[in-house]
C-alpha cells in the first residue's frame, strides 16, 4: 500500500479498527434481537403498547390467546396492526362490539376491523398449539 504523507499508517489502522468494532457492535445488536431474550423484550414493549388499547380488548373479546398471537404473528405485523388500531376510524363501532362482553365472538361480524383477518388467523390456536375447543 502506498500512504500519502497526510495519512500515517497508525491513523489508517485506527480507522480500520473503529470500522471493525462498529461492524461487530451492529452484528451483536442484530444477533441479540434474534435471541429469546431479545424477542421477549420486543414482545414486552409491544404488550405495553397493546395492553391499554382496543386491540388487546378485541383479542380478548375474540378469545385469541395472547401468547399464541405473539408467537404466530411477526413483530413487524404486530406493529402494523397496533398502528392500524391506533389510526382506526371505526372506534365507535368497535367500542359497541366490545361492550357486549357476553356475546359469542363467533356470532359477531368483525369485518369493520382492519385487523380482523390477522386476529382471525390465530383465533383457533392456544398457547400449547392445540386447536381451541
Amino acid at each position: 500500500m502506498i500512504f500519502n504523507s497526510q495519512v500515517s499508517m497508525i491513523e489508517y489502522i485506527a480507522a480500520l479498527l473503529v470500522a471493525f468494532v462498529a461492524c461487530v457492535a451492529v452484528l451483536g445488536a442484530l444477533s441479540y434481537i434474534d435471541t429469546d431474550r431479545g424477542l421477549l423484550q420486543t414482545w414486552g414493549r409491544l404488550l405495553r403498547r397493546i395492553a391499554p388499547s382496543r386491540m388487546q380488548r378485541m383479542l380478548k373479546h375474540r378469545n385469541v390467546d395472547l401468547v399464541a398471537y405473539l408467537r404466530a404473528t411477526p413483530v413487524v405485523d404486530m406493529k402494523a396492526q397496533a398502528r392500524n388500531c391506533d389510526c382506526c376510524t371505526r372506534t365507535t363501532l368497535c367500542d359497541e362490539v366490545l361492550s357486549h362482553e357476553g356475546a359469542a365472538a363467533t356470532d359477531t361480524d368483525f369485518s369493520f376491523c382492519p385487523n380482523s383477518h390477522a386476529m382471525g388467523a390465530v383465533a383457533h390456536y392456544r398457547t400449547d398449539k392445540r386447536p381451541a375447543s
